[in-house]
């Protein structure tokens, strides 16, 4: 059977070899390609969170922010807050994250924060303010330990569904 396959390559001319050859060669080629370019456009749409403690500016929106310096929009996954080694899941979750101000003693009268709902985009460049100073008593000696105290992990992924994980104190 192989012999009988080999006889039949063998007489085709070279000519048809090389042509075919060169086509393998080609679709090869395309398909390497097509993979590069997919693994491009993932980079392209890279989201890259931190969180930017604003408090000592001049301008009025004093506060606690996630910014997204990715060239892709954020998805949030979670957003757990750890205070003296105990972690709390806040996003959907009011109650838990005034408890743990409340801790704090960062109470309403002090400082305001905005729940940052599972699936909330945060696009490309852009920033969301989650806790924020209340008249302009961010200087507060009790805010500042507070605000020390805070850690955050946030769980996020881009839109091609890749997840990753930042942390900040």
């Amino acid at each position: 059977m192989i012999n009988k396959i080999w006889n039949s390559i063998g007489a085709i001319d070279n000519g048809t070899k090389l042509t075919c050859l060169i086509a393998f060669l080609a679709l090869s080629f395309t398909i390497w390609q097509g993979y590069l370019i997919r693994k491009h456009n993932r980079i392209t749409v890279k989201p890259n969170l931190f969180v930017f403690n604003d408090f000592i500016s001049d301008t009025h929106d004093k506060g606690i922010f996630i910014v997204n310096n990715g060239v892709g929009p954020a998805i949030i996954n979670e957003i757990i807050v750890v205070v003296n080694g105990n972690s709390v899941r806040i996003d959907n979750n009011k109650e838990a994250y005034e408890r743990i101000m409340q801790k704090l003693n960062l109470t309403s009268d002090k400082v305001l924060f905005k729940v940052v709902p599972t699936g909330f985009y945060i696009p490309a460049q852009k920033q969301e303010r989650f806790l924020w100073a209340v008249n302009d008593n961010y200087r507060d000696s009790m805010i500042v330990k507070g605000l020390d105290a805070l850690n955050y992990i946030i769980h996020y992924e881009s839109v091609y569904g890749e997840k990753y994980e930042q942390s900040w104190k």
